[in-house]
């Protein structure tokens, strides 16, 4: 009679570190900020796009006798507009960046 052995291998659970954060969703959350960072820009800067376009067409249409002051307070709302989404774009990018650097610095203190 034929015998077979049957070698059962026991894995020990890896010892995890002690966090008080899960690293995968602080990762999810920095590229989340990262992707919503480029579609405020991106929005932003269609934003500004068009209402400049329909601004110099109607200004075109308007001929000379349009003021530059005018022309001046209209193109303020457009470019208020693309400076919004860059401030809201370099906070979220800022957030996304600083996100790993604490959990550089983190895991840094944890190992000394």
């Amino acid at each position: 009679m034929d015998t077979e052995f049957v070698e059962t291998v026991v894995v020990e659970p890896a010892a995890e570190a002690d966090l008080y954060h899960r690293p995968s969703r602080i990762t999810r959350i920095s590229t989340m900020s990262n992707i919503i960072s480029w579609v405020i820009l991106a929005i932003g800067v269609l934003i500004f796009g068009y209402l400049s376009y329909s601004l110099i067409t109607s200004i075109v249409q308007a001929g000379p006798g349009i003021a530059f002051s005018q022309i001046v307070q209209a193109f303020i709302t457009p470019f208020l507009i693309l400076v919004v989404s860059l401030f809201l774009f370099a906070v979220l990018q800022w957030l996304s960046e600083v996100v790993y650097l604490w959990m550089d610095i983190e895991e840094n203190t944890r190992k000394a």
